[in-house]
């Protein structure tokens, strides 16, 4: 299993916003905007936003274009998934970074059911599948060429 800090690299929509601008009134790119300091402090490894993030996710998906409502479905149902997987086992994102090593040297922590973590492994798992990762492109290209964003790779 990879460590959580990879995990969290593939959940994440994009790498930080920098220069963000919407085009217009758009709820949805102003959305976007709004969401990019969660999204820049995952992937900076602050899991203690994941719950935020997840819930970004939710709110973008929901306001999503046409042009990107069937990606979204796609990326918001696995990312859901995931985080449903993490709720079962009783863990958080943080929780899961701290116990990766345990889990890479296959030890399952003390009191977290192995068939629990093996479901975090397979929703993590669909997180790196070729239909969510097109999904997770064709999002985050509508979002820098409608919404005027730039997204940095870092």
């Amino acid at each position: 299993m990879r460590t959580a800090a990879l995990v969290v690299a593939t959940l994440l929509l994009c790498g930080p916003l920098s220069g963000c601008s919407s085009s217009g009134d758009d709820d949805y790119c102003t959305a976007f905007e709004d969401a990019a300091p969660v999204f820049e402090g995952l992937s900076q490894g602050e899991f203690s936003q994941a719950g935020e993030a997840f819930a970004a996710f939710d709110d973008l998906a929901a306001q999503a274009p046409d042009a990107v409502a069937d990606d979204w479905e796609v990326f918001n149902g696995q990312v859901n998934a995931f985080e449903d997987a993490l709720g079962e086992a009783g863990i958080d994102m943080e929780e899961l970074d701290e116990i990766s090593d345990e889990v890479e040297q296959q030890t399952i922590p003390d009191g977290l059911d192995p068939d629990a973590l093996e479901d975090i492994g397979v929703a993590g798992q669909a997180l790196r599948t070729t239909e969510f990762t097109t999904a997770l492109t064709t999002i985050r290209t509508h979002a820098e060429d409608e919404c005027n964003l730039t997204i940095d790779d870092s």
